[in-house]
């Protein structure tokens, strides 16, 4: 089974951080089409992994499905998958 990996910390540019590199709107915007598809925020560190400061937060159908079944994988954020 192929894992999805999450971060394990949140990047110094993370969007949760007062240092994100995005503005307050445009968080505003990504959080509700994640919300909206049911999708997770990809921390732009890597290729495909869940944004830490977003898995802390929130929760998708993925993520919940993956978790119970043992297919969470934490990384670093600095990884290129």
């Amino acid at each position: 089974m192929s894992k999805l990996q999450v971060c394990v910390k949140p990047c110094s540019q993370c969007l949760f951080s007062r240092s994100r590199i995005v503005s307050a709107e445009r968080k505003a915007e990504v959080l509700t089409e994640c919300r909206s598809s049911d999708s997770h925020f990809v921390c732009h560190k890597t290729e495909s992994a869940v944004c830490a400061g977003f898995y802390k937060r929130f929760d998708t159908n993925l993520i919940r499905v993956m978790g119970r079944l043992g297919g969470l994988e934490f990384i670093e954020g600095d990884q290129k998958p």
